[in-house]
């Protein structure tokens, strides 16, 4: 099960890099305000 636990981390650290990534394609003008906070 521990195994398993990982896994959905990795899932979900993916997961979040992919909407990040969506955002700041999304926003162009915001990227320069993510990347400076």
């Amino acid at each position: 099960m521990k195994q398993q636990s990982n896994v959905r981390h990795q899932f979900r650290v993916l997961y979040e890099h992919l909407v990040l990534h969506w955002a700041i394609s999304l926003f162009p003008c915001d990227s320069r305000f993510w990347v400076q906070t």
